[in-house]
């Protein structure tokens, strides 16, 4: 049988199939359009993102970081040193006063009567020197003032005999204390000169010269063991 257009029916399926399905008008269009619109989304999505920086700039924002925490690091070390320093200066000046507190009771034990002659001239003479010796000599002077209070005051009976006089007790009670906190006093000062000093010694502090014109601190040497008589009184 033949179409009415004069084509076989099976020949005219098979150009049918070889067409393919047919297709609406504008559906292309939509199809085409859909892409585009997909296509700039995507591309505004790409517009948005975040813009790589430049190799140099993330190493030079690295190099000024590391240069503020050196910077901080330094400042930091730099007023602890300062801290130090000032500790120095305050254990020094406690320790003067009680050098010169003890030199100071030692002349008045001396002078007042109280000891036999040759134990009042060693004494006087010791805390002389010791109150006007230099710089350069006033450990030294120090040391012969603790030994002569050692060879005065080294057996209880001298203390005791001392207390026995009018004023003696107040006198010996006093000294007692003196040469009880000489050797707190230069600990504590030696104390701080040997933080300074380990301090001090570090590379950055010489490289940098983060201690600035302040002096080497140096320990205070000296002698001052106190006489075992004085140093056991009760209540010292």
């Amino acid at each position: 049988m033949f179409s009415l257009v004069g084509v076989p029916p099976d020949e005219a399926r098979g150009e049918t199939e070889a067409r393919g399905p047919a297709r609406s008008p504008g559906s292309g269009r939509g199809t085409s359009h859909g892409r585009q619109a997909v296509g700039g989304e995507g591309g505004a999505g790409d517009d948005t993102d975040g813009v790589a920086l430049p190799p140099v700039t993330v190493t030079l924002i690295w190099i000024v970081v590391a240069l503020v925490a050196i910077g901080l690091y330094l400042s930091w070390t730099a007023g602890r040193l300062d801290r130090l320093h000032s500790r120095i200066d305050a254990s020094r000046a406690a320790l003067d006063a009680q050098l010169l507190r003890r030199a100071s009771v030692t002349q008045e034990l001396a002078t007042s009567g109280v000891l036999d002659p040759a134990a009042s001239i060693v004494l006087y003479e010791a805390a002389h020197a010791a109150r006007q010796a230099e710089e350069e000599q006033r450990e030294v002077a120090e040391s012969e003032l603790s030994a002569a209070l050692r060879a005065v005051f080294g057996e209880v009976a001298q203390v005791e005999a001392v207390r026995e006089v009018p004023g003696g007790e107040d006198a010996a009670e006093e000294l007692a204390q003196a040469v009880r906190r000489v050797p707190m006093a230069r600990r504590f000062h030696n104390d701080s000169v040997r933080a300074a000093r380990a301090l001090r010694r570090h590379r950055k502090v010489r490289w940098f010269r983060l201690a600035g014109h302040a002096p080497f601190p140096l320990a205070f040497e000296m002698d001052d063991e106190p006489p075992t008589a004085l140093a056991d009184r009760p209540g010292t």
